[in-house]
């Protein structure tokens, strides 16, 4: 059993849209500073860097070879706004350019929500640096369709990493749908078309035998 002494350290970001967002790094007060393998955590639509606590708790109790960042977003409502979507994931970009060379091992990004949108549509930027990702990994996602379609670029971004000349060639992405409890994303939208990567129900997951509330999957 873990017992989280979560402590976040900012860690300053040279980006364009470093007075709308912030980075920050998790740490139990009990972990020596070290450089393992860097996972990027994309919280959703109004949600908060923090919720990468849990995920980031258990894995340094698990293996504390990894490094865990937030990116604070400031409860953006990236649901409702397509531009929101984009600038976070021009936000992201930044990040890896500023944090890569530091690690030798490719990025992880686990994106919650409206959070795996933006891992997807860092891939479709021109300044996307190939090879940096081996891994996305998303939670809840909506990937099919908007979830609130307000607005026509919200249907552009969709149509950006569902269409057919976008490809992620060089990192693998698995969806995680989550069930009948959650109540704001259906599973069915969080399947990823198999060209794009792999769709797997919460329920599939060994010694996972339900689903649960769409926060508690972050």
């Amino acid at each position: 059993m873990s017992f989280m002494r979560p402590t976040y350290i900012k860690v300053e970001i040279t980006s364009a849209y470093a007075l709308k967002y912030s980075l920050y790094m998790y740490k139990e007060q009990t972990d020596s500073y070290h450089l393992g393998i860097p996972i990027l955590f994309i919280p959703g639509n109004a949600g908060s860097y923090k919720q990468m606590r849990s995920l980031a708790s258990e894995a340094f109790y698990q293996d504390s070879t990894f490094d865990f960042y937030g990116v604070d977003t400031n409860e953006e409502l990236s649901a409702f706004h397509g531009r929101s979507l984009i600038d976070q994931a021009d936000y992201l970009n930044d990040v890896i350019k500023n944090l890569e060379e530091f690690y030798s091992e490719k990025f992880i990004i686990i994106g919650h929500s409206m959070g795996g949108v933006v891992a997807r549509m860092l891939f479709s930027l021109p300044s996307y640096k190939p090879g940096s990702v081996g891994l996305v990994l998303t939670l809840s996602t909506p990937h099919t369709h908007p979830r609130a379609p307000l607005e026509y670029e919200s249907y552009l971004i969709y149509n950006i990493i569902n269409g057919r000349k976008y490809h992620i060639n060089d990192a693998a992405v698995i969806s995680v749908a989550n069930g009948m409890r959650d109540t704001m994303i259906d599973s069915e939208s969080s399947i990823i078309g198999s060209e794009f990567g792999n769709t797997y129900f919460l329920s599939e997951i060994p010694f996972v035998w339900t689903s649960c509330g769409h926060q508690e999957i972050a």
